[in-house]
């Protein structure tokens, strides 16, 4: 049966209850609608609900994972969990007290983010003020090399050290106009802190040093690192 019906009770009290009427586990407590509200009449009193989240906040590594956080709500009220923020899932409903289970994905941006789960009334509902559970996560990190080397004009080898987060991909490359210079290792994409071998010819062709490049780029899809060139700077040679 649609609409409401109105009660009226000693002492001009006055209130609205929906025919259906509000779940509930304490018999000495009801749950109604007052000006839009949902509120507990319990001993003839009326109570706002209220409600809290435990913990309020979660600080993340930059790994994918999870986590959870207890809403603490006074009544019996109906309730859900969602968020707007792309690398957060959390889509949860729920009724009085529970828990609330969530996901992040991995961090590669290169700097710290911020996001938040936010409990509230069921859509279309006013049974108390939404309330935000917020996550920081950090970012993968990368600790480029010296951005410049110099050699002697002989021939050679070295290597350079890239301290990269366990989550990140990255590639060594040579710009194809430096062809004195040859990556030796890492063959292909490499993960997390590795080295980079190379090797370069004689400058005998002039007695004015050369110089060239070493990329290394972070290859992880929509990674925030920006690429770092290693400059080498070989003598020159006996014209």
């Amino acid at each position: 049966m649609g609409g409401w019906c109105c009660f009226f009770a000693f002492f001009t009290t006055f209130v609205f209850v929906e025919p259906a009427g509000l779940a509930h586990t304490n018999p000495s407590r009801e749950y109604i609608r007052l000006g839009g509200r949902v509120v507990a009449i319990e001993n003839g009193s009326v109570a706002p609900v209220e409600v809290s989240l435990t913990p309020a906040s979660a600080s993340l590594s930059a790994p994918a994972g999870s986590g959870s956080f207890s809403v603490v709500i006074t009544a019996n009220a109906p309730w859900r969990a969602s968020t707007t923020d792309s690398w957060i899932s959390a889509n949860q409903t729920g009724t009085g007290p529970g828990t609330v289970t969530f996901t992040v994905q991995a961090n590669l941006t290169g700097a710290a983010r911020t996001g938040k789960i936010t409990v509230s009334p069921p859509v279309g509902g006013t049974g108390f003020a939404p309330i935000d559970f917020g996550i920081t996560q950090v970012s993968a990190s990368v600790s480029w090399p010296p951005q410049s080397a110099n050699v002697a004009s002989a021939a050679g080898t070295a290597s350079l050290t890239v301290s990269v987060d366990p989550l990140v991909q990255w590639v060594a490359t040579v710009a194809p106009v430096d062809n004195f210079i040859t990556v030796t290792s890492p063959a292909g994409t490499a993960t997390g802190t590795g080295a980079v071998a190379y090797s370069y010819t004689a400058n005998t062709a002039s007695s004015q040093p050369r110089t060239g490049k070493i990329p290394d780029r972070a290859a992880w899809r929509g990674h925030g690192f920006a690429p770092v060139d290693l400059t080498l700077t070989q003598d020159g040679g006996t014209a």
